[in-house]
């Protein structure tokens, strides 16, 4: 990763120095570093944008799973029995990790519990944290585990239009920093730098 921000760093202050080059003359040294922290920057951002895309969808998709494990659980199923029969029901991110989890618990790796805590601290999705503490209480308590996952799904769901609400506020002012601060400055300053250069001469 280090790498490609290095990469990306280096076509930055290559690219649009070499465009003032062909429009109007060398830049100085302040203009090429700051050309490279831009590149360098711009991997952090897109990945910081895949990862809040991820997290989103997770959030989307567990009030279906905790219905579906209503379902199972309802309908007889042991937990386990209800976790994989939901984790095949399910399709996308949240269904590929629920498949892992049950996957790993079947050739000896972390159990259920443990699986699906892991589960929730890697996505860092409330709903998953609710779902891994429901789960390990019902195993050690001997509840039913359906009542107690109607609770989840319902949490869940009201969680969700949360928090599709607050990200819908905070994804048009993170569109605008690096708009602002970033990008549009070079833009700037590979328009008007030459210009400006000329006109220095032109005072001379």
């Amino acid at each position: 990763f280090r790498g490609q921000q290095f990469a990306t760093g280096l076509v930055g202050a290559a690219v649009f120095p070499l465009i003032g080059l062909l429009t109007g003359g060398a830049w100085p040294v302040w203009l090429w570093l700051a050309t490279f922290a831009a590149g360098y920057a711009a991997p952090s951002w897109q990945l910081n944008a895949r990862l809040r895309r991820r997290r989103l969808t997770v959030v989307t998709e567990t009030p279906a799973a905790l219905d579906l494990l209503v379902l199972g659980a309802s309908a007889g199923l042991s937990p386990e029995q209800a976790l994989a029969e939901t984790a095949k029901q399910l399709d996308g991110v949240l269904g590929v990790a629920l498949r892992s989890v049950v996957l790993e618990a079947s050739i000896g790796g972390p159990d259920y519990a443990e699986g699906l805590r892991l589960l929730a601290e890697r996505e860092e999705v409330p709903g998953l944290r609710s779902l891994a503490d429901t789960w390990r209480l019902a195993h050690q308590q001997g509840t039913p585990l359906a009542p107690a996952m109607l609770a989840l799904s319902q949490t869940a769901r009201d969680r969700e239009r949360t928090q599709l609400l607050e990200e819908g506020g905070k994804a048009a002012v993170r569109m605008l920093f690096p708009i602002a601060f970033c990008i549009f400055p070079v833009f700037l300053i590979v328009l008007l730098y030459p210009a400006g250069v000329q006109l220095l001469g032109l005072g001379r």
